[in-house]
């Protein structure tokens, strides 16, 4: 599958926030909750679509410590995880509400064709808390992963 790095079609595109200059050209970006310096995206536009022509590579990458919110299809609730990394090649989450760590059989953030599922939403985080968030992570697959192996049987 070919990876599109575009604006457009990406999980951090936070069309909520919005920035417009004011020159008489009518440009204006959005915000992104990937970017750390300013919040927005990289480029300005005129119009939705020329989103689909500009992009950066933190499009659609879910990384470890980041902070997601899943939506209950079936019930009014939602919770939130801390993506933890890949453990035997499936994600691995924390989830905040319960302080139990998950590991899904499937990769259950995306569809068939990687793109983020729509009850799916990234948090967004400054600077400083993504760090504390990597660090909470890394120390928390650690622990999982210690854990497994104490739990192992010895033949």
């Amino acid at each position: 599958m070919l990876r599109t790095y575009d604006c457009y079609n990406c999980i951090y595109l936070d069309k909520t926030k919005r920035k417009e200059v004011n020159n008489g050209t009518g440009c204006y970006r959005y915000g992104c909750n990937q970017r750390f310096g300013d919040g927005y995206v990289c480029g300005w536009i005129r119009k939705e679509g020329e989103l689909k022509t500009q992009g950066c590579s933190d499009c659609n990458k879910i990384r470890v410590g980041t902070k997601i919110k899943v939506k209950s299809r079936f019930a009014d609730c939602e919770k939130n995880f801390l993506y933890c990394g890949k453990y035997i090649g499936k994600p691995l989450l924390y989830c905040m509400e319960e302080r139990k760590m998950r590991i899904q059989p499937f990769d259950c953030l995306r569809t068939q064709t990687g793109k983020l599922k729509t009850n799916i939403e990234v948090i967004r985080q400054e600077k400083e808390e993504f760090e504390k968030s990597i660090k909470m992570a890394k120390m928390l697959k650690r622990r999982y992963i210690e854990d497994e192996q104490e739990a192992l049987p010895f033949y």
